[in-house]
């Protein structure tokens, strides 16, 4: 953690908050969990916004996922499963970057980059 990052009450760190989110694409349910229970620690802090971020990615993935699965049989869902992975990880990846640099996420469009 680096010496200018805000910590919030509970003292977790919004970087351990985007590694349990890593891991939680194989378990959503636990992600929505870790975000919600998050949330209120990092309020009116800089990190707000990426608490909303990973509740958001999980919502999203979770309905392509299911979008996916029902297509999976006409070939594209595999598409969107693919689709998925790369948006997941370039969201997980531009959310570790503005917290290295102690930044807020901007959500924009949930479905885009």
């Amino acid at each position: 953690m680096s010496e200018n990052q805000v910590t919030p009450a509970g003292g977790q760190s919004p970087t351990l908050l985007y590694i349990g989110y890593a891991l939680a694409f194989f378990f959503p349910p636990g992600a929505i969990i870790l975000g919600f229970v998050a949330r209120s620690d990092f309020r009116d802090t800089p990190y707000d916004g990426h608490c909303d971020n990973l509740i958001q990615m999980v919502w999203v993935s979770i309905v392509l996922t299911i979008a996916g699965s029902l297509l999976a049989a006409i070939g594209i869902g595999l598409v969107i499963f693919a689709w998925l992975t790369i948006w997941y990880l370039i969201r997980l990846i531009k959310g570790l970057v503005a917290v290295s640099k102690n930044e807020p996420y901007v959500l924009g469009n949930p479905f885009w980059i």
